[in-house]
């Protein structure tokens, strides 16, 4: 009964602003649900609920409440064509898995670069994280807050997951980093540089480049003598102290 009631709520409320109040409803919904052990019911709210609005934690419950329902590698390959298109609807698919919510299919954008970049990085593809991200980087170069190679929201994420597979690629990252900070006398700034040499120095190392990696240092030491802290900084990397391990103390 409360679950009937929960998306008859739902339902006359898919259209509301109310962002808050459809959000309670789907919520109770879903505990109701999972008291009931209907995992496909679950896994159908909480698709909806991701595709709403993609948020990697809520494609980690999807990804569960699927997994329960035994239909995860169908629902995922939906998901994934849902952020490339911005289609959502699942009518024309052939034996769909999930009951449906009664809710209108919810609106995308065409393609959503973000969501599929968080996704990319849960999943540890590391190539496909590379290859969106420079996608994201090249729409957004030159615009305010965009997704290029300074101070972005996924830069530090990807050079991570590609470091092994694509090193040059995750190598550029970090000097960008660098490069993008070098210029500011502020101490954030300087532990941004140290961060990303601390990072470049074992893939440079890696690919016969130890020497290299010395030279930008020394490079940095000689032209920004005058910053009395961040020589010290650059001292403590070449010491083998490490930036992750001083950062405390500057």
């Amino acid at each position: 009964m409360g679950g009937r009631r929960c998306r008859r709520g739902l339902a006359a409320r898919a259209e509301s602003s109310d962002t808050y109040e459809v959000n309670a409803i789907r919520t109770k919904l879903r505990e109701l649900l999972v008291l009931d052990k209907d995992w496909k019911a679950v896994a159908a709210s909480d698709l909806d609920a991701y595709l709403s609005n993609p948020y990697i934690g809520d494609y980690k419950t999807l990804k569960a409440s699927c997994g329960k329902a035994r239909c995860w590698p169908r629902v995922r390959a939906f998901v994934l064509s849902f952020l490339e298109t911005g289609r959502a609807s699942v009518e024309a698919e052939v034996r769909w898995p999930l009951p449906r919510t009664g809710l209108p299919p919810p609106k995308g954008a065409k393609p959503n670069l973000p969501a599929l970049l968080e996704i990319a990085l849960e999943e540890k593809r590391g190539t496909d994280a590379w290859a969106l991200y420079e996608q994201l980087r090249r729409e957004a170069k030159g615009a305010a807050g965009g997704y290029g190679y300074s101070g972005d929201a996924f830069g530090w994420r990807v050079a991570d997951a590609v470091a092994k597979e694509l090193p040059e690629e995750a190598l550029k990252i970090w000097d960008g980093q660098i490069r993008a900070n070098v210029a500011s006398a502020h101490e954030s700034c300087y532990q941004t540089i140290c961060r990303a040499l601390e990072k470049m120095r074992p893939v440079m190392v890696r690919l016969g480049k130890g020497d290299d990696w010395k030279a930008r240092v020394a490079e940095l030491r000689t032209e920004y003598k005058r910053r009395s802290k961040f020589t010290a900084m650059l001292d403590a990397l070449t010491s083998g102290r490490g930036a992750s391990s001083r950062i405390a103390d500057w």
